[in-house]
C-alpha cells in the first residue's frame, strides 16, 4: 500500500521533484514534512473517529466543498509555479530562511489535505483493512507505520535523485521542468473541480 501510494503520478510528485531540483533537499524535506504531517493527522484522525470521519465524508456536499477547494489551491499553485521564473540554478543550493522552510511545509500539507483521494485513502485502509481483519493496537500502528515508512522513504528518495540531477540540467530543462509542473498542477486541478461538479 505505501509502494502504491508512493509511486503514484500526482500533484505531489510533481512538487517534490521540482523542489528538490530547485531548491535543494533540506527544501524537499521542508515540503515533505508538511505531507507527512498531513498523513499522519488523516491516520489519526480516521482511528481515534473512524465513525464520525466516515459520517462526515458522507454527508452531502463533502466531496463537493472540499474537491473545491482542493481544486481551487492545486489550480492557483500551478499558474503560479508556470508564471514565476525558476531560480538560477549553482553548483549549491542558495540559502534559504526558516519562513521559506515553513511556507514550504504549509504548501506541501495544504496539498495533500485538501486532496480527496487522501481522505478516501486513509478511510479506505482503515475500514477495508483494520476493522475488516480485527486488527489489534499494535497491529494498527505496524500497518499504518509501514505505510509511512515506506511513503517517507521514497518521497526522501525522490528529493535526494532531484538533487543528483539539477548538477546537469541546464536553464532551459530547469524552466521546461517548471512549466511542465505547473501545467501538471493545474490539470490536476481543473480535473478534480470538474469530477466534483459532475
Amino acid at each position: 500500500m505505501g509502494l502504491a501510494l508512493s509511486i503514484l503520478v500526482g500533484p505531489l510528485l510533481f512538487a517534490l521533484v521540482q523542489t528538490g531540483i530547485e531548491k535543494g533537499i533540506r527544501a524537499g524535506f521542508a515540503l515533505g514534512t508538511g505531507i507527512w504531517l498531513s498523513d499522519f493527522l488523516f491516520i489519526f484522525s480516521v482511528y481515534w473517529g473512524i465513525s464520525h470521519v466516515v459520517e462526515i465524508s458522507e454527508m452531502e456536499y463533502f466531496d463537493f466543498y472540499l474537491g473545491g477547494i482542493g481544486g481551487i489551491i492545486l489550480i492557483v499553485i500551478g499558474i503560479a509555479t508556470m508564471l514565476t521564473r525558476p531560480p538560477v540554478i549553482t553548483e549549491r543550493p542558495t540559502r534559504i530562511k526558516g519562513a521559506s522552510y515553513l511556507a514550504l511545509a504549509l504548501k506541501g500539507f495544504a496539498i495533500n489535505t485538501f486532496n480527496p483521494f487522501t481522505v478516501l485513502f486513509w478511510i479506505s485502509m482503515m475500514s477495508t483493512v483494520v476493522l475488516k481483519d480485527g486488527f489489534s493496537g499494535a497491529q494498527t500502528i505496524l500497518f499504518f507505520g509501514g505505510i509511512m515508512g515506506t511513503v517517507i522513504f521514497f518521497d526522501t528518495l525522490k528529493v535526494v535523485l532531484a538533487k543528483v540531477i539539477r548538477r546537469k540540467l541546464k536553464p532551459l530543462y530547469i524552466l521546461r521542468m517548471r512549466q511542465i509542473s505547473g501545467a501538471a498542477l493545474l490539470i490536476f486541478g481543473i480535473v478534480l473541480m470538474v469530477s466534483v461538479l459532475l
